[in-house]
């Protein structure tokens, strides 16, 4: 039997995001930059007497677990039966895209279990398959993403670095996000994109404490970035000259945020050796 495997899944930041309208089969294509950070979950894969998927801590009840969807993709091709477990460290509901990284991390991780490799074009076929974010983790650290997801493009990364993320204590469901942007798209006269994220009118008026964080940004020249679908904001190019001053902004933080400081992924295989191993 194949030796248990132990891989992290990191987890993205997306440096923009402009959301088209819904298609014809009522999904919206895309056009973003996505970002690699130091900030991941655990996956264990190991042989088992039947196939199985456990997180810890438990994730909410909305469904199937993503990486269920690849084993039942892959259960015809698979020669001994796996257990996966994911220890969460990434946000739930926070645009960080873990799930779509733990599916990534799998499809990637799993041919010791397959009666034949994955080509590297199986993957990418079974990653548009199981989610709209899942191609870009094949690849990383930096790529410019369109489509539904499927069209991926490497490109250099734009940042080095810390980068400091803040993390609202409740997350967004991006089904959520997407009908309330569309209704404000209907509902609001001379709509316009936001020049970094078009869901972040969404997410400021359903967390208003990010508002007001991103008018405290002002002086610094600095504004609140928004990732995905949010909830999770960070700050582009960490405009405080040391860490106390860092501290102490982020001590002023709402009752319930959390705050972490962590960097940039430059090179996909060879994570920043300096980092926080999770948030």
């Amino acid at each position: 039997m194949p030796a248990p495997t132990i891989i992290r899944s990191n987890a993205k930041l997306n440096i923009n995001l402009r959301v088209l309208p819904p298609d014809s089969s009522g999904y919206h294509p895309i056009q973003s930059t996505f970002q690699l950070i130091h900030c991941f979950d655990t996956i264990t894969i190991q042989s088992s007497d039947s196939c199985c998927v456990t997180v810890t801590p438990p994730l909410p009840s909305r469904g199937p677990n993503i990486v269920d969807k690849v084993l039942s993709l892959l259960e015809n091709r698979l020669h001994t039966p796996v257990a996966i477990h994911i220890q969460k460290h990434i946000p739930v509901g926070g645009g960080l895209g873990g799930g779509s990284s733990n599916a990534a991390s799998v499809i990637k991780a799993i041919d010791p279990w397959l009666s034949a490799p994955l080509h590297p074009l199986e993957q990418l076929e079974l990653a548009t398959q199981v989610g709209m974010d899942v191609p870009f983790f094949l690849y990383g650290a930096c790529a410019s993403v369109s489509g539904y997801g499927e069209r991926v493009t490497p490109i250099a990364p734009m940042y080095q670095g810390a980068v400091d993320l803040i993390i609202p204590p409740i997350g967004i469901g991006s089904a959520d996000a997407y009908h309330r942007l569309d209704v404000m798209r209907q509902t609001t006269p001379h709509w316009i994109h936001d020049s970094q994220n078009d869901f972040k009118p969404i997410v400021w008026q359903l967390i208003p404490e990010l508002a007001a964080i991103d008018e405290e940004l002002a002086p610094y020249h600095r504004g609140l970035q928004l990732s995905g679908s949010g909830s999770v904001c960070y700050i582009l190019q960490s405009p405080f000259t040391t860490p106390a001053k860092r501290d102490a902004f982020m001590s002023r933080l709402p009752r319930g945020f959390g705050y972490i400081q962590t960097h940039w992924i430059t090179d996909a295989h060879h994570p920043h050796p300096e980092s926080p191993p999770v948030v």
